[in-house]
């Protein structure tokens, strides 16, 4: 079936009744118009709520934070003073191996049990230990002393 195509001016159509048409298409042209504008309106009104909602999601992770700093204060220094005596540890038992060495004894027979921290502590060389120091020293402050003072110093 082909296309009609209604060549009557306005005024014919509205004549015979036509002029709803008119009306519905004009009318529909005003609520497309007006509802892109409510939903340019809602976007911003969600993007603001969002800013809000990011602002005081902020403030009260600060507040939880500071809140748990000092629990996390109290574990940190519990974990630096293990690793100190995990150090030490470390440094009995290599110090042990090269007396036996320097005794001239074969220690094959007794396996090493010495652990791995990631280097030594303060090791001007660095390793996986003296950056965790270092970086325990630089967030926490208050943990700077046990964080980077040597082994003989205790």
């Amino acid at each position: 079936m082909a296309p009609t195509v209604d060549t009557r001016s306005a005024w014919e159509r509205a004549q015979g009744g036509g002029f709803l048409e008119v009306d519905s298409r004009s009318a529909m042209a005003e609520e497309l118009e007006l509802l892109e504008g409510q939903e340019r309106f809602l976007d911003e009104a969600i993007q603001g709520g969002r800013k809000e909602l990011d602002r005081v999601r902020g403030q009260e992770s600060l507040k939880a934070c500071q809140a748990a700093r000092p629990a996390v204060v109290a574990e940190a220094k519990i974990l630096l003073l293990a690793l100190r005596k995990a150090e030490k540890a470390n440094r009995k038992i290599r110090k042990l191996f090269e007396n036996l060495h320097d005794e001239g004894h074969m220690t094959g027979s007794l396996p090493h049990a010495d652990y791995d921290l990631g280097g030594a502590w303060n090791d001007p060389r660095g390793g996986r230990l003296v950056f965790f120091c270092k970086d325990v020293a630089g967030h926490y402050p208050e943990l700077k002393d046990l964080a980077m003072s040597p082994l003989e110093a205790e």
